[in-house]
């Protein structure tokens, strides 16, 4: 009997190691794609903001009295949309590279 009861606290004290050794490779792969995430999210931000002066600017109609500044917002306005675009591609792409690793530790 007592050989039972060391054998299951060994087993529990591995079973333990090895899920606290899970528990680092669940982390070990995902912090740097949450710091990634965390970066993009703050591009989007600063993106967003740049993309709604822009449209303020746009909106008001003392900007079409010059050409050249409205030809350069609507420049702008491009650019930052083109990409604002692809940096929520990005966010995606990592996001789900996030919840595929989340779903393999799971299991």
């Amino acid at each position: 009997k007592e050989i039972q009861r060391r054998s299951a606290q060994h087993d529990d004290r591995e079973r333990k190691r090895e899920e606290a050794a899970r528990r680092q490779e669940r982390y070990k792969l995902l912090k740097p794609l949450k710091n990634r995430i965390d970066r993009v999210e703050k591009e989007i931000a600063s993106l967003e903001e740049q993309k709604a002066e822009i449209e303020n600017n746009l909106a008001d109609e003392a900007t079409y009295r010059d050409e050249e500044k409205a030809k350069t917002l609507t420049q702008q306005y491009r650019e930052v949309s083109d990409k604002l675009g692809s940096v929520y591609a990005d966010w995606e792409s990592v996001q789900e590279e996030i919840e595929k690793i989340e779903t393999e530790f799971e299991g």
